[in-house]
């Protein structure tokens, strides 16, 4: 790599790992911190960076760019996210890999109501703090922004279907508002569309181009 192009993404706001021909790891700060590791030269001792260097490997091993969507405890604090990495091995005119350099960004995601309407992809979001809902009504609201219905929402957090519309009462009555066409817009302008509860993000990595 150039010395320009390596002034380049080490100064990069974007998290980005340049890996050489002994594959060890050269990490910008910004993927320092997503995958919590403190020294220039990442080691492998932690199971986000094993989970790095075996997916950079099999980049190496293709031959070719890979992207990986990968959902795990990245960041200092350690919250679910989910986020595209894109591997791009250095193969040389007779198919030697020498060295591959990879860039990560929050995956965006657009549901089928949202794309119907037009709407933007957007990454997965924090839910924001509101003292005024319980742990319990958060994720009410948004299995409901998921447009299931109380039974549904009942299965999925043990409970009744019935308690389920009570608690749907609850949170209607705490906002002014009359139903979930309400609460839809409601979160919208409060920016809670693309908010998962961290709790019930899983812990994933597929392959998106093999």
């Amino acid at each position: 790599m150039t010395l320009s192009l390596t002034a380049l993404w080490r100064r990069s706001q974007t998290p980005c790992v340049f890996t050489d021909a002994a594959g060890t790891l050269f990490a910008n700060a910004p993927m320092q911190r997503l995958l919590r590791c403190d020294e220039r030269a990442c080691g492998n001792d932690s199971p986000l960076v094993s989970l790095f260097l075996a997916q950079e490997a099999q980049a190496r091993q293709q031959r070719q760019p890979l992207g990986v969507f990968n959902s795990q405890p990245y960041g200092a604090h350690g919250i679910t996210q989910p986020w595209l990495f894109c591997f791009l091995p250095d193969v040389d005119d007779d198919g030697v890999c020498h060295d591959s350099f990879c860039h990560a960004r929050p995956f965006p995601f657009l549901s089928l109501p949202d794309y119907l309407e037009g709407g933007c992809p957007r990454p997965v979001e924090d839910c924001p703090v509101d003292d005024r809902f319980t742990d319990r009504e958060r994720g009410i609201i948004f299995l409901s922004l998921q447009r299931l219905s109380s039974k549904r929402i009942g299965l999925r957090l043990q409970i009744s279907h019935r308690t389920v519309e009570n608690w749907l009462q609850d949170i209607y009555l705490k906002l002014g508002i009359h139903n979930v066409w309400q609460l839809d817009d409601y979160c919208r302008q409060h920016g809670l569309m693309h908010a998962i509860p961290p709790q019930w993000r899983p812990r994933v990595s597929h392959v998106i181009n093999p």
